[in-house]
C-alpha cells in the first residue's frame, strides 16, 4: 500500500501545473559599465533574450544628460539600441522569452534623447502574430508606465520609436532610442530536465519493485 501511494505521490507531482513566477527587471544585477559606455543585455539575462538591446549607467552616461536618467530604477538602466549617427532611426528591440509563454504587466519607457517620441509596442505569440498593440508618447522628462493592462499568452515584446523632437540639453542627439526600466512580467517555472529525469526514474523503480 505504501509503495502504491508514493507512485501516486510522484505521479501527481508530474501532472501539477508549472507554477507561475512573477519577476520584476530592473538590470541593476548587472555588471556596471561605468561612464559613457554602452553594453549589450547578455542572451538568457532574466530568462528572455534581449536584440538589438543594451544597458548602460544612465547617471554617468552623456555625463548623466540623458532621457534615462532618472527613468524607473537607476543607475542601470536598458535601452534600444542606435547607429549612434543622428537623424538615425534606432533599431527596433525585440525580448524574446527563452521557454514557455509570459504575461508582459508593463515597464517603465522613457525617451533617451527627444520630447514628444512616440512608442510602438507590440505582443507576439509564438508564431509571431501581433497579439497586442500599444502606442503612446515619451519624453526625456519622467517616464510612462504601459500597456495599461495585462498581456498574456506572449512569447516576445517589440519596442520601437519614432519622431520626437530633439532635446538640445542632451547634446542635440536625433536617435530614437527608447529606455525601458523596471519590466514586469509573469512566466511559467518549467521544471529542470534533471529534476523530470529523477521523477521517471523514481517511478520506473517503484513499477519494478511492485512486479516483485
Amino acid at each position: 500500500m505504501t509503495r502504491v501511494l508514493a507512485m501516486a505521490a510522484l505521479v501527481a507531482i508530474l501532472l501539477i501545473p508549472n507554477a507561475l513566477v512573477a519577476g520584476i527587471i530592473n538590470f541593476d544585477d548587472l555588471t556596471d559599465p561605468g561612464a559613457g559606455v554602452a553594453v549589450t543585455i547578455p542572451s538568457g539575462y532574466g530568462g528572455f533574450n534581449w536584440t538589438s538591446m543594451g544597458y548602460i549607467n544612465a547617471t554617468l552616461f552623456n555625463t548623466g544628460n540623458n532621457g534615462a536618467n532618472p527613468p524607473s530604477s537607476t543607475p542601470l538602466v536598458g535601452f534600444t539600441i542606435g547607429t549612434g549617427d543622428n537623424n538615425a532611426p534606432a533599431s527596433v528591440g525585440l525580448i524574446t522569452i527563452t521557454s514557455g509563454t509570459f504575461t508582459f504587466n508593463g515597464a517603465a519607457f522613457s525617451a533617451m534623447w527627444l520630447d514628444g517620441e512616440n512608442v510602438t509596442l507590440k505582443g507576439l505569440d509564438a508564431g509571431n502574430n501581433v497579439m497586442f498593440t500599444d502606442s503612446f508618447s515619451v519624453g526625456t522628462a519622467g517616464t510612462v508606465f504601459r500597456p495599461e493592462t495585462a498581456w498574456d499568452g506572449l512569447t516576445a515584446l517589440e519596442i520601437d520609436g519614432s519622431g520626437g523632437l530633439i532635446n538640445e540639453t542632451f547634446g542635440g542627439h536625433n536617435t530614437n532610442q527608447i529606455a525601458i526600466d523596471d519590466f514586469t512580467f509573469n512566466a511559467e517555472a518549467v521544471p529542470e530536465p534533471g529534476t523530470l529525469v529523477l521523477l521517471g526514474a523514481g517511478l520506473s523503480l517503484l513499477a519494478l519493485r511492485r512486479r516483485k
